[in-house]
């Protein structure tokens, strides 16, 4: 079962390209907050995370009621956002899987906006 090289390639080629659409910086996501523009900006870590730190606009995933997310309109804006943007990434790319198309995960999350956008966080 050798694999071949140039489809393993293609493939995480590929993946790199789907996962850079689905990112967008800290600035951008404050210029959308400050234009006050409509979508739903969810932090995705953990309640002991976001204790210690989080982004005032953001609201926390709502562990209790996943489903409230699902049942969003599939056209809604939304941004996820985590500590590093991976698990954010990864949020981000299920909704897509699940027929969303204006999703986005914040490329560096809450590490990435406290300095990027308010060192203070």
């Amino acid at each position: 079962n050798i694999l071949d090289v140039k489809e393993v390639l293609r493939t995480i080629h590929s993946a790199h390209e789907a996962d850079s659409k689905l990112q967008v910086d800290a600035r951008t996501v404050k210029s959308w907050l400050d234009a006050k523009e409509d979508f739903s900006f969810v932090d995705v870590r953990t309640p002991e995370e976001w204790e210690l730190a989080k982004i005032p606009q953001a609201e926390l995933i709502d562990y209790d009621n996943p489903g409230k997310y699902m049942g969003l309109p599939k056209d809604r804006k939304l941004v996820f956002s985590c500590k590093t943007g991976m698990r954010s990434l990864d949020v981000a790319a299920y909704f897509v899987g699940h027929g969303f198309t204006n999703v986005f995960s914040m490329r560096g999350g809450i590490d990435a906006w406290s300095t990027e956008v308010d060192r203070s966080i």
